[in-house]
């Protein structure tokens, strides 16, 4: 993986991504997953 590649996980270094790729191979596909999913702001009243 060349280093322009890996700045879209822009949050992790070229290291995390390779232990991710080693240790969960399916992370992508559930990063995509999750990035589909709606977000939005819930107000919990205590």
């Amino acid at each position: 993986m060349n280093r322009n590649a890996s700045c879209h996980y822009y949050t992790h270094n070229a290291r995390f991504v390779a232990l991710m790729d080693q240790h969960h191979p399916k992370w992508r596909s559930h990063q995509q997953t999750l990035n589909r999913l709606p977000v939005r702001h819930e107000s919990w009243g205590y």
